[in-house]
């Protein structure tokens, strides 16, 4: 059994619904939630509707690994504390235990195991309970083969006598195989299944994730063949929004793909949440909604489409069946993800502040550290180490297994990282003061560039405060395992069009005999490129203002997030600004437009890779280009936002500040810091600027509430060799010679320091390689940054920008990366 693919590898938090009754589960792989973020969530289901906890965090020790031990006098003064919290909100809380690692079930020591902690959990007030066997080997000790006919028979044999022990009247069972892609040889055919469904006791509820693991969808016709082999209505374990798979996904958009009728087809419905907390407010709204509803609106056949299902305004047809038929309430996924989004809003601006176990060890991290931490762009845990790598990690890996976890989240010394970064008292920080930041329109915000005109989508003022779009926009871009929502189209569309016309465009330029049809070609491709950096800049401001909101907690669980796609947009943008100012010199090749291709059956992390990766695969059209991104090392986070943009005339002052604060470029001779950074930047930059073609030279803006700064510059070449040479013949013997007729060598009176110069020019501007080298290495990127603690995260996104402008125009092979 793969272990990527595991159920276990999914936290779970979710809801569960019978009929009038509306439980909700929680258990998940992963650290545990911390219990006042379990108590939060009471108060939510209590609001939504909702009526019953599983607890099963798969990293609660004692839970899974460790599960026979019992729990110490404080872990079980914990779990109390919880239990009767549930209690306080009418919620019932059913403990779940996971013995199926290795358990011998023909031992009457192990089931005498899971009676005593199954007792001590009821002896705290516990009335509910589950046994859990999902992924683990379908493989028997010799000597439970002994005593066992199948593997089917030792669980069953096990789970009825605990059932009847406990003589309670709620009990659960997950099976081993618990999705159709699961059941061995195939549904129908499933003897595991078929013994199940004679043998467990009728009154034990039996989860079903549907088709798959992560179900696209769940019919109403599929769970009447599930029911018919368990005789049982099942219980749905619903992962659609669940996004331990992959820790740089969650799923923000609403509850679909499910029929309103379903509810009469099953016993319940539990939803597998985001790892997040506040990041399943939507999701949860949206599902309460569901249930409450007798029907669904049905949508015209012209609406009925994945990219239909995002977030804005409702489809006409859908509102209109909605609002024509009163005599039932009508589900439809639109309106309820619209609904929330209002909700949700209100509840970003509302105090919330960070949990008490989080903020705990959160004062006891800030207290012994110098600098502000940063976050491990995976992970999102505070990161305290040296930078090692320019590129992001990623954990989605096949072949990863699961970790045991020696943290106990009912251990007294448990609490949740705060993935919130704290600002040292002498780092810049953003939109700290509300009152100033209203004052800040969102050209004092984004660094952009004059090439294009930006004023359509820069004049808008939304009082320097998070509004409803933005949050519209980031749940477009994080929606659902198997569709995108309108933004996320809307980026991947625009950007393919106008990739694909900027060529065309150059081309009218260098020869076109009718200036009307050049110009309507020229205006158009203007405008839709102004229309997709406005749709940019919101995220970015997005990004800029999510850290004053006042709900703590949100900006904890979502920043990495945002953070994550706001990267993106940057690149996406200089590459924009990059064409238009005419930088595409080859022809694209057509594009393959694999977001509108109907997807194949499949898990998400198989078929789909997410907003994130979709977008990166518009930079990165080459399979080479795409790896030299990809490599899995960690890199840190910070807050203030970095936005990119082609270097302009009136950068070169500011740019030489970069070499002039640098000590390690002083020359052999004594000259003053101005003449060091024009000899600086004349012999390694101006070249790249005046004999390269096109010129691909990119900075990054530092966007902070102290203004704005470039932090590091790149420079790119596509053929080197070439550059090389026509640099040597053209250029090289003129600088020299400006040098050593400059009024700093007259002063100095100096042949050898002139000499001395003159030599430093030549190494410098050049870069005598092999041709052999060239043949492997024929484009080259030369990158400069200041010697900050966050210049990491421009740099790689200057390499990356870099890479995707030298791929467009050809590049098919690797770049020699100079870091300088």
């Amino acid at each position: 059994m793969e272990n990527f693919k595991s159920f276990e590898k999914m936290k779970r938090l979710f809801i569960y619904q019978l009929s009038a009754k509306k439980p909700i589960v929680h258990g998940f792989y992963g650290r545990p939630w911390a219990n006042d973020q379990r108590q939060e969530l009471f108060r939510w289901m209590q609001k939504f509707g909702m009526n019953t906890y599983l607890y099963a965090p798969k990293d609660d020790i004692k839970h899974r690994y460790d599960w026979r031990k019992l729990y110490t006098t404080e872990e079980l003064d914990l779990l109390q504390s919880l239990i009767n919290a549930a209690k306080e909100y009418k919620i019932t809380f059913v403990y779940s235990l996971s013995p199926g690692l290795d358990i011998t079930y023909s031992s009457d020591k192990e089931v005498q195991a899971i009676k005593d902690k199954f007792d001590q959990v009821k002896s705290i007030g516990c009335e509910a309970f589950a046994l859990l066997f999902d992924d683990v080997d379908a493989i028997m000790h010799e000597v439970d083969k002994s005593k066992f006919s199948s593997f089917a028979m030792a669980q069953v044999t096990v789970t009825n006598l605990i059932y009847e022990y406990l003589k309670c009247p709620v009990f659960y069972f997950c099976p081993t195989e618990y999705c159709e892609s699961r059941a061995f040889p195939s549904l129908q055919e499933s003897e595991y299944l078929s013994f199940l469904g004679k043998k467990l006791l009728p009154d034990i509820y039996i989860f079903w994730t549907g088709p798959r693991v992560v179900s696209r969808s769940i019919t109403i016709e599929h769970m009447r063949s599930v029911a018919d082999i368990l005789k049982r209505k099942p219980v749905i374990w619903d992962n659609l929004h669940a996004s331990d798979y992959d820790a740089k996904r969650i799923h923000l958009g609403p509850f679909t793909g499910r029929s309103v009728k379903l509810k009469d087809e099953i016993a319940g419905l539990l939803m597998n949440p985001n790892c997040r907390l506040e990041a399943n407010f939507v999701p949860l709204h949206t599902v309460a909604e569901w249930n409450l509803c007798e029907d669904d609106a049905e949508l015209d056949g012209a609406f009925d489409s994945d990219a239909i299902l995002e977030a804005g305004d409702i489809a006409v047809v859908a509102a209109y069946i909605v609002e024509g038929d009163k005599s039932k309430r009508l589900y439809h996924p639109l309106n309820a993800l619209n609904e929330a989004l209002k909700k949700w809003y209100e509840r970003l601006f509302t105090e919330v502040e960070i949990t008490p176990s989080c903020q705990m060890e959160t004062e006891a991290l800030t207290s012994i550290v110098e600098k502000p931490p940063f976050l491990d762009s995976n992970t999102g845990r505070p990161l305290y180490k040296n930078l090692g790598n320019m590129l992001t990690q990623s954990s989605s890996d096949p072949q990863m297994k699961p970790t045991i976890c020696a943290m106990n989240s009912l251990s007294p010394d448990y609490s949740e990282p705060m993935d919130l970064i704290t600002l040292a008292k002498d780092e810049p920080k953003i939109l700290v003061d509300s009152d100033s930041s209203n004052k800040m329109n969102n050209q004092d915000m984004v660094d952009t560039s004059s090439d294009v005109s930006m004023e359509s989508s820069i004049t808008t003022d939304s009082g320097g405060s998070v509004q409803p779009e933005h949050l519209a926009m980031f749940v477009d871009l994080y929606y659902l395992p198997f569709e995108h929502g309108r933004s996320c189209i809307q980026i991947l569309e625009e950007f393919t069009w106008l990739h694909e016309n900027s060529f065309v465009i150059k081309k009218k330029k260098e020869a076109s005999e009718n200036k009307n049809v050049q110009t309507i070609i020229n205006e158009d491709w203007k405008r839709r490129c102004d229309s997709l950096l406005r749709l940019l800049h919101n995220l970015t401001k997005f990004y800029q203002l999510l850290t004053a909101l006042p709900n703590k907690a949100a900006v904890q669980d979502l920043f990495q997030y945002v953070y994550e796609i706001q990267g993106i947009a940057s690149m996406l943008e200089v590459i924009l600004l990059w064409m238009a100012d005419g930088g595409l010199t080859s022809a694209p090749r057509d594009s393959d437009y694999f977001w509108r291709k109907p997807m194949i059956d499949g898990e998400p992390w198989i078929v789909s890779g997410g907003s994130v990766s979709d977008l990166l695969k518009l930079l990165f059209v080459t399979p080479n280009i795409m790896d030299l991104i990809t490599l899995k090392s960690v890199i840190p986070l910070f807050l203030n936002c970095l936005t990119m943009r082609p270097y302009r005339d009136k950068d070169e002052k500011e740019i030489y500040s970069l070499y002039a604060q640098d000590d390690s470029l002083s020359t052999n001779f004594d000259f003053s810091n101005d003449c060091k950074s024009e000899q600086s930047f004349d012999s390694q930059i101006v070249p790249f600027l005046s004999h390269s073609e096109p010129r691909i030279s990119f900075v990054a803006v530092e966007n902070s509430s102290y203004g704005k700064r470039i932090t590091a510059f790149s420079c790119a070449v596509l053929k080197a060799k070439e550059f090389s040479k026509n640099v040597q013949n053209a250029y090289t013997s003129k600088t020299q010679l400006n040098y050593e007729a400059s009024p700093e060598m007259e002063e100095n009176d100096c042949i050898e320091g002139s000499k001395l110069q003159s030599e430093e020019i030549d190494s410098c501007v050049s870069l005598q390689l092999s041709d052999q080298f060239y043949e492997h290495f024929p484009s080259q990127v030369e990158i400069r940054w200041r010697s900050t603690n966050h210049d990491a995260v421009a740099v790689r996104r200057l390499i990356c920008a870099s890479a995707a402008a030298l791929s467009f125009n050809g590049l098919i092979f690797l770049i020699l990366i100079i870091l300088f």
